[in-house]
């Protein structure tokens, strides 16, 4: 008795709406909501400023003094689909960017199994004694790790989208969490593509969009 009227109700749920109005409705999107939901335009699209200017242009500065310099920088790739497409649009931006950089003083660590942040590697960062590492999708509350590294005058910039308690002091935090941005959804990839799209905006190139697909990818997969 109670699967069918379990399954009465299925059935005049299907009848009232339709199959993407209930996996929309499943996923928090309000009714009235979808026909905008379904057909966004870029004016939907946040202005990657909301995360703070401050905050974005000291991580600017920091990434582009490194590769202006020359100097040797890391990013920790996070271990789920979120962290590899955040890693791989910035690693292919920079690429575009500055390709010889790129290949000649640019590295990533990928996670033995399901590790986040830094607890893992911080040990070898402190003994290659990095410029620059950046940590896409993760990091926010290793605050421990990041003052490890800010005492052998590593830099840090954090792309990432988990809430956290505080914000680091010894790493630049562009965390839609942690900021104004309106976007609490928004994944680690979104951050890491508003972060490269406000780079642009620096240098009058558009790049960014070049990697959407991954941006989607990233998005679609999160949780």
């Amino acid at each position: 008795m109670k699967y069918k009227l379990i399954k009465e109700y299925a059935d005049e749920q299907l009848k009232k709406y339709s199959a993407l109005e209930i996996i929309l409705m499943n996923r928090g999107i309000k009714l009235e909501d979808i026909p905008h939901y379904i057909n966004t335009t870029d004016e939907d699209i946040n202005s990657p400023l909301l995360f703070g200017e401050d905050v974005l242009r000291n991580a600017a500065a920091a990434l582009i003094g490194c590769i202006k310099a020359n100097k040797e920088c890391a990013i920790i790739v996070d271990a789920d689909a979120d962290g590899y497409t955040s890693s791989a649009l910035l690693i292919n931006y920079l690429y575009d960017l500055y390709p010889a950089w790129v290949e000649n003083k640019l590295n990533w660590y990928l996670h033995d199994g399901k590790q986040h942040g830094l607890s893992d590697y911080c040990d070898l960062l402190e003994k290659k004694q990095y410029y620059l590492v950046v940590i896409p999708d993760a990091s926010s509350n290793d605050i421990i790790y990041h003052e490890r590294l800010n005492k052998i005058g590593t830099k840090i910039i954090i792309l990432d989208h988990h809430e956290a308690e505080e914000i680091s002091p010894y790493a630049i935090v562009i965390n839609n969490q942690l900021s104004d941005y309106p976007n609490k959804q928004l994944s680690g990839v979104g951050v890491t593509w508003q972060f490269c799209r406000y780079i642009d905006s620096l240098i009058n190139q558009h790049y960014a969009d070049k990697y959407l697909d991954l941006v989607a990818l990233g998005l679609s997969l999160l949780g």
